[in-house]
């Protein structure tokens, strides 16, 4: 027996000789569709799983960190993906196979559809899910196709497939989104010798925690009672559904091995159509997807294909040992059919014959049975024999054969639900199963043996986001130990034991669990970037590994993305990297790599070789002047929302004291930076550096101290949104004398409003407490607490440019955030909000539009330096 994690779903074409019945068939949806049809494409790592907390049909939530947006937008970092399939709070659970699954820790790109409810969506269900792969030194992404059948339609060519480099896929993403047809260059040769799996025979399903699922009730001679529904299957009768059901019926029952007993209740029918939505305690087929709860992708088309029925069973926390096995207890099942259908019932020689083996192939599933061949998960079917005619093969035999078990679907039951008549019984499972790396590539397994009839053992092994497959067929009998070799390093593994005699397979061992080590070189880490010269910089890091060969290091820059920039040798901590430009802000990391590949990178240091500039801070375009001129501040920045482009900030000081300024990138009217320093050697901390972000865009950052030429580089990678706060920035004595922090009164700033404005006039009121902007129209307040001492108090008001704003909260030399408000009302019906934080502490933000009454609210969490930058922001149009 073999564990597959996914769904049982029937998908039929009728103008092939034979059509596939697997558990998740499919027609391939091309890159070009899957992209395009996805509004949201992310690269994240699965951080969490947990059942969801849902009181309907059982689901499972993934908790994922987005690394990199690829296509659309996301609220946060964190998204939560729901799948269906799982179990509820109260402890009611449903197996759906057909659902991607992933684990903790494994890193994915996910093509999502946001829901009404908050979380995401999988487009395609296991279609939209890649897993990163590490292969031949590169990273791939491949999907994950266990359990599943394609089918390619007569007269439509079939999408070009296989695994893809990951870099080169996201790319293609990424240009295709802008609108661009870039050819689909990323698919990679990789030979069938990679992908060979052994497997096994017929297939048996499990639950979340690798325990099998069974039905207790046939222990004790009951009868599980099913019924049809008394609505209408458009293509039979009533009549012709009950017969043909009936007959998918006793082909499971008519064994007289095994313990297996189906039959309807007192009554036929049943007026409920619960189906897959909600456990209802009634075992039932259910038609037409009868609540419309996206089971299915598509109605069914006999032109274009799809899916036919789903059938899968209920089970709850409850246990029950069966010859020395623990299974899951099955407590109900359910099937229901697609819209659509009535064409294949219409094509079909004989409507229940046809039905009844659709019925029956159903049955099984719902019995915890998976498929004996032609998936992706079991051996090929071929042309003949013992699997090939079995009815749980993945492909209808398309023969009139109907609701018939073969030799195959017998070994099942009897192994599974066996009476022990007539049948040598099946050996005792083993226990105690362990698992020890004697290396980052062999692992030994140890066990307890249980049986005294067992003719040999069998090993299973599953990796990350896989399923199970056999890797050993035949140990001799009385083993209790065996070597695995071949193994990938740094990779998890789980195995599982059995044994087995001439009447079948005993149940499984645990699961024994083990990361294979590392053969890798240990990471680097504490990179420090310091300025040597207007051509060099000088890196420090610390070396944690002891069997690298060498370090990498890697640059990045407003004109270029990381590129190797130098090397070293073994045991190296440091190094002077020369041949740069002067003025220009670069960013480094590092990393180790021997024969076995690369370490993970150091943290990023960032610096900027000696721009070559004398004297004091002279005022310029792209300079910005702070506290007397001793601190010169520039902005260098790189778009990479346009193919890369870069520039230079342009610098403005609109508040006539010299704690602050900001900076603008493409318009003069748009602050996308503002920027403080502030002199504390009055209480003996040197000086300290802020700024607050009002862009997304990548830009560095250089502040110069005039008085002896040090440096800090700051840089905001692309997509971020936050701040920085460096109180340790400069140390240096102070350059006039002060008893505190320096203040200044803040008169207004002398910024002129170069907008021109089209919206209405609305009614807001400048105050101390007030800040206006777009001529009236919008009206800001800010609350805050400072949490380091409970002290509250309301943001005071400091007017910017039309668009733009400020507030301080302590004192009026030290602005705390920057609020700005930009009109998007031509290319859509909103307007959007941004602000920028230059404080930590807590506080709200109010926005309201006087002209519709609609005002949207922020929060800024307890030492959180982060803006935002809401897209959506304030509907042009009067609240209803």
């Amino acid at each position: 027996m073999k564990s597959k994690i996914f769904p049982s779903v029937l998908f039929v074409l009728l103008c092939l000789a034979t059509v596939p019945l697997s558990a998740t068939t499919f027609v391939m949806v091309s890159d070009e569709n899957l992209a395009d049809g996805s509004p949201v494409v992310v690269e994240a790592r699965v951080m969490a799983k947990e059942n969801a907390p849902t009181s309907g049909r059982p689901s499972t939530d993934y908790q994922v960190e987005v690394e990199a947006v690829v296509k659309g937008n996301v609220p946060g970092s964190s998204l939560i993906v729901r799948t269906p399939g799982g179990v509820r709070p109260d402890g009611i659970g449903l197996k759906l196979w057909g659902i991607p699954e992933f684990r903790v820790g494994e890193r994915v790109v996910l093509f999502l559809s946001p829901a009404p409810d908050g979380t995401f969506r999988i487009a395609h269900h296991l279609l939209g899910a890649f897993r990163e792969v590490d292969w031949q030194g590169r990273k791939i992404l491949a999907r994950n196709l266990a359990g599943t059948h394609e089918l390619a339609l007569e007269g439509i060519d079939a999408p070009a497939r296989g695994p893809r480099d990951r870099a080169a896929f996201l790319n293609w993403i990424r240009e295709r989104s802008t609108g661009a047809k870039p050819a689909a260059s990323y698919f990679l040769e990789i030979s069938d010798d990679d992908v060979t799996s052994i497997h096994d025979q017929f297939t048996q399903f499990e639950d979340n925690q690798g325990r099998a699922l069974r039905w207790p009730d046939f222990d004790s001679g009951a009868t599980v009672r099913w019924r049809v529904s008394n609505a209408n299957q458009p293509g039979l009768t009533l009549q012709q559904v009950i017969d043909a059901f009936r007959a998918g019926m006793q082909a499971w029952s008519g064994d007289n091995q095994s313990l297996v007993s189906y039959g309807y209740g007192s009554s036929q029918t049943t007026g409920l159509t619960g189906g897959l939505t909600n456990f209802d305690g009634t075992n039932a087929i259910a038609y037409e997807d009868p609540n419309n709860n996206n089971s299915f992708e598509a109605p069914f088309s006999c032109n274009g294909g799809g899916v036919l029925a789903i059938g899968g069973p209920w089970f709850n926390n409850q246990t029950h040992v069966f010859r020395g096995t623990t299974y899951r207890n099955i407590i109900g099942g359910d099937i229901i059919t697609n819209a659509g259908l009535q064409c294949y019932f219409d094509r079909s020689g004989n409507r229940v014959t046809a039905a009844a083996e659709l019925f029956a192939h159903e049955l099984g599933h719902t019995l915890g049975f998976g498929h004996a061949c032609g998936d992706d998960s079991s051996p090929s079917c071929g042309s003949s024999g013992t699997l090939n005619d079995a009815l749980m093969r993945a492909f209808v035999h398309n023969d009139g054969r109907g609701a018939r078990l073969g030799a195959d679907d017998l070994t099942a039951i009897r192994t599974i639900y066996g009476n022990g008549v007539g049948n040598t019984p099946v050996p005792t499972a083993p226990t105690d199963l362990t698992a020890a790396a004697l290396s980052s590539t062999t692992v030994e397994l140890l066990w307890q043996d249980n049986a005294d009839n067992e003719t040999s053992y069998r090993i299973e092994q599953r990796t990350e986001g896989g399923g199970f497959v056999q890797i050993v067929n035949s140990l001799p009998a009385n083993s209790e130990a065996f070597i695995v070799t071949g193994l990938t390093p740094l990779t998890l593994y789980d195995f599982r034991v059995r044994a087995r005699n001439g009447g079948g397979n005993s149940g499984y061992s645990n699961i024994a669990t083990l990361r294979t080590p590392s053969t890798l070189p240990d990471d680097p880490d504490f990179l420090t970037a310091t300025a040597l010269s207007p051509t060099a910089v000088q890196l420090t890091w610390e070396d944690f590994s002891n069997n690298e060969t060498n370090f990498l290091v890697e640059a990045r820059s407003p004109v270029s993305e990381y590129f190797q920039i130098a090397s070293t040798g073994p045991n190296a901590n440091s190094l002077v990297v020369g041949g740069l430009v002067s003025g220009r802000p670069y960013t480094f990391r590092v990393r180790a790599t021997n024969g076995n590949g690369n370490s993970g990178y150091t943290n990023e240091s960032s610096a900027t070789p000696f721009d070559g500039i004398n004297g004091p801070c002279t005022t310029a375009n792209d300079t910005l002047c702070l506290l007397d001129d001793r601190f010169r501040v520039k902005v260098q920045w790189r778009n990479q929302f346009a193919n890369g482009t870069n520039g230079i900030g342009s610098a403005q000081a609109p508040f006539a004291q010299d704690t602050s300024g900001i900076f603008t990138f493409f318009d003069p009217r748009n602050t996308e930076l503002i920027v403080k320093a502030i002199d504390a050697t009055g209480i003996g901390q040197g000086y300290w550096f802020f700024y607050g972000a009002l862009s997304t865009v990548e830009y560095w950052i250089t502040v110069t101290d005039t008085t002896d030429g040090s440096s800090n580089t700051y840089h905001n990678p692309p997509g971020e949104l936050c701040g920085f706060a460096d109180t340790q920035a400069f140390q240096g004595p102070a350059s006039s004398p002060a008893s505190g922090l320096r203040a200044f009164s803040l008169p207004l700033p002398e910024v002129d409003d170069v907008t021109s404005i089209a919206s209405p006039v609305g009614t807001c009121v400048d105050g101390t407490e007030t800040l206006c902007l777009f001529e009236d129209r919008f009206e800001v307040k800010v609350d805050w607490f400072n949490f380091r001492n409970g002290q509250t108090g309301t943001g005071k008001a400091v007017p910017g440019t039309t668009e733009t704003g400020y507030f301080w909260f302590f004192g009026p030399e030290n602005i705390e955030l920057v609020l700005k408000v930009l009109d998007n009302t031509a290319a859509g019906n909103n307007f959007w909000v941004f602000y920028g934080a230059l404080s930590d502490v807590v506080y709200d933000i109010t926005v309201t539009d006087t002209v519709t009454g609609r005002s949207v609210s922020y929060n800024n969490e307890a030492e959180n330096f982060c803006g935002n930058a809401d897209t959506v922001g304030l509907l042009d149009e009067p609240l209803p």
